[in-house]
Order: C-alpha cells, then structure tokens, then sequence
C-alpha cells in the first residue's frame, strides 16, 4: 500500500509538472510569439509578425496579453522574451 501511494504521489507529480510550464495556457498565436521572441533579440512588432506567421494586429494583441503575464518585455518599440527555464 505504501508503494502504490508513493507511485500516486510520482505520477500526481508529473502531472503538476506538465501543467507548470509559461506556455500551457497560451493560445495557439500568443504562442506562435512567443515562440519567435529570444532573451537575446529585440524585434519590433513587423518583425515579430513576420517570424511568427500572423498579422500585425494579432501580433499586436499577443504582445500584449504575453507582457501583461510578465513574460515578455517591451524595450522601446521592440520585444524580447524574459529569460524563463521551461
């Protein structure tokens, strides 16, 4: 018994770790920029557009609902991802 708990507790885990990671509850265009956006790279929103495949008023909306969840960042004009580790 005390096995299969510590096997629940292992899997219940996992579970939590799945669900922790920044992009999980992205949609599919917030993660289309946020997956072009480096810690090291500023782009401007053309640019973000342009790498990310989406128009210039979605990558406009996506940039800001990613800025407001504090995961990227606005320098001037341009955006770059926060450095995360997931």
């Amino acid at each position: 018994n005390q096995q299969a708990n510590r096997d629940g507790d292992h899997e219940a885990q996992g579970e939590l770790d799945l669900g922790s990671r920044i992009t999980d509850s992205l949609n599919p265009i917030e993660k289309l920029v946020f997956d072009v956006l480096s810690p090291r790279t500023l782009r401007t929103l053309d640019q973000v557009a342009a790498h990310a495949g989406v128009t210039m008023g979605e990558a406009m909306a996506a940039v800001g609902k990613l800025e407001s969840r504090a995961i990227i960042e606005r320098v001037g004009y341009k955006w770059r991802r926060l450095n995360y580790r997931n």
